[in-house]
């Protein structure tokens, strides 16, 4: 099993230096499709955009696990783990919450 979290992007760079004005466009990265790929070279590519999406690997488990399955999870670059808040702070940018997460996030 292969496991791709896929933000399109360089996301720490995004969420320190993006917050502290720099121009994002060369930290983002064009839509790659691992899923293609990995199908193209013969493994299971599953596309990962809700928890419904993840039937096919329930599916590819129950089947007994054979071959390859790579999961093309495609994350949120708006929500940002704690410790790279803490980094932020560290190199002085004040960064508040958005309306839609929450501290846990």
């Amino acid at each position: 099993m292969i496991v791709v979290w896929n933000d399109g992007a360089y996301g720490a760079e995004v969420h320190l230096y993006g917050a502290m004005g720099l121009d994002e466009t060369p930290m983002l990265i064009p839509d790659v499709d691992f899923a293609g790929m990995a199908s193209a070279l013969g493994a299971l590519g599953i596309t990962v955009r809700s928890l419904a999406d993840l039937d096919a690997l329930e599916e590819w488990v129950s089947s007994g696990s054979s071959g390859t399955i790579l999961l093309d999870c495609r994350v949120s670059r708006s929500v940002v783990a704690e410790y790279q808040r803490e980094i932020q702070r560290v190199n002085g940018v004040e960064v508040t919450l958005v309306e839609t997460e929450s501290p846990a996030d």
